[in-house]
């Protein structure tokens, strides 16, 4: 990283409000237009180029960090026996050839005997 972007992630990093969803001023057009002309002016760049340059930087993090998660992420799934074995449910359609249940599947998880179906008030 360049000593501009360095400078330009220690001047954000003051400013949470910027990148933090849990901040209170996070959603507050004003006060990060206010904190992005005072970053520009103590990196002596535009608004728009920090801006630019800022998006950039974030944007290659988060994908740098995606890739080093990844493999991880895979490792973990495929150890996972019970995501390997997953069956999926039978399906019957309709004339119209949209799917629908069959009610009288005692397989199907949403099956509803006599004793577990809602009782009427007549």
């Amino acid at each position: 990283m360049n000593a501009i972007a360095e400078l330009l992630s220690e001047e954000v990093r003051r400013y949470q409000h910027l990148y933090n969803p849990s901040m209170a001023g996070y959603k507050d057009a004003q006060m990060a237009s206010n904190s992005w002309r005072e970053i520009s002016s103590n990196v002596v760049l535009a608004v728009d180029l920090c801006l630019k340059m800022w998006r950039k930087l974030r944007d290659k993090y988060v994908r740098e960090k995606k890739a080093i998660l990844l493999p991880f992420f895979i490792a973990f799934l495929v150890g996972r026996d019970c995501l390997l074995q997953v069956t999926p449910l039978p399906q019957l359609t309709t004339s119209s050839g949209m799917a629908r249940r069959d009610p009288n599947d005692p397989n199907d998880p949403y099956h509803q005997t006599a004793s577990t179906r809602p009782q009427e008030n007549i």
